[in-house]
């Protein structure tokens, strides 16, 4: 699953397009911040690392958005991008979240 997740998030380095408007609707100050804290995630996944539960749930939002939006993520181009299907992609961000919740406590 962290295979997957390193996906989604890779996608806003290439098909995903990101705004100042849309990062601040997330929270971040700019799209370079944005982009910056993705990077970060994509650095602490492929280290071993891992996320903690707020990091973690921000970057599972992210993966959501890169896959289900045709507009900022990949949406419907997500299988031609990834291989992975949507349904398959709903079902790992889903096991991701319980994965997630149990783990907070």
């Amino acid at each position: 699953m962290c295979d997957f997740l390193l996906m989604a998030l890779r996608v806003w380095g290439g098909p995903g397009r990101s705004s100042d408007h849309f990062a601040r609707s997330l929270g971040f100050a700019d799209k370079t911040a944005f982009h910056s804290k993705c990077y970060g995630f994509i650095e602490a996944l492929e280290s071993g690392k891992g996320l903690d539960f707020s990091d973690m749930s921000v970057a599972i939002s992210l993966a959501r958005v890169a896959v289900f939006d045709d507009y900022y993520g990949a949406g419907s181009e997500w299988a031609t991008v990834t291989g992975f299907s949507s349904e398959e992609a709903n079902v790992m961000l889903i096991a991701l979240e319980a994965i997630s919740e149990r783990s907070s406590g």
